[in-house]
């Protein structure tokens, strides 16, 4: 089935952080929970929702440093992300002084576990397949609802433009390559969710990308 999504901005940045629902047993992902949110704790509780899963499409604190609050409350969901970012996850508390951001007191300094190019992962009766797309950061990947055509991209489509390609472990050559893999899987007719800003076609998102690469 594919999912019901609702997305929240979150943090000093406002990144996106979404919640993947599956509407058959009402099992759902939180992706990205950058800062801790009544307001998504609150959605959660009223409708009974399971979380089972809490995904990371890269590990800059601005869309993890939520993590320790939603892993206190929801113990049981697999805080995951994909191996080639669990280096960019042990900086991030120095990352964040950068932009004069302090760490959260529940902070949590390691993932539980790690993904791979092309998992499936599977929520209630849905799923979705993750996609590394390196560039922003050496494990950032996308979240794709092949069934719902839809898209979470983190950091590297966004609906008018690509994410930053200079921080460390960045690589333009790699966002390159990322677009072209995205254009090929995303056609012109899925909807992409990105990290910052508004949902968009792909077609319209990645021809944006593309005068930028």
């Amino acid at each position: 089935m594919p999912f019901e999504i609702r997305t929240f901005p979150t943090g000093q940045l406002q990144a996106n952080c979404f919640l993947l629902i599956d509407k058959a047993t009402n099992n759902a992902a939180l992706v990205d929970p950058g800062d801790r949110s009544e307001k998504i704790q609150n959605m959660i509780s009223i409708q009974d929702i399971n979380v089972t899963h809490i995904l990371i499409t890269h590990a800059h604190f601005d869309h993890m440093f939520g993590c320790g609050f939603f892993k206190s409350l929801y113990p049981s969901a697999k805080l995951l992300v994909h191996q080639n970012d669990v280096p960019i996850w042990a900086g991030n508390v120095k990352f964040a002084q950068m932009f004069g951001i302090k760490a959260p007191k529940d902070y949590i300094n390691q993932p539980e576990g790690t993904f791979k190019d092309g998992e499936v992962i599977q929520i209630g009766q849905s799923q979705v397949e993750v996609v590394l797309t390196p560039g922003h950061t050496p494990g950032s990947v996308c979240f794709i609802d092949k069934e719902g055509k839809i898209a979470v991209t983190g950091d590297t489509l966004f609906g008018q433009g690509i994410g930053r390609t200079d921080f460390p472990g960045g690589s333009a050559e790699q966002m390159r390559d990322s677009i072209v893999k995205l254009k090929k899987i995303l056609g012109t007719d899925y909807v992409i969710y990105p990290g910052h800003g508004g949902s968009e076609k792909s077609g319209r998102a990645i021809k944006g990308a593309e005068m930028m690469i």
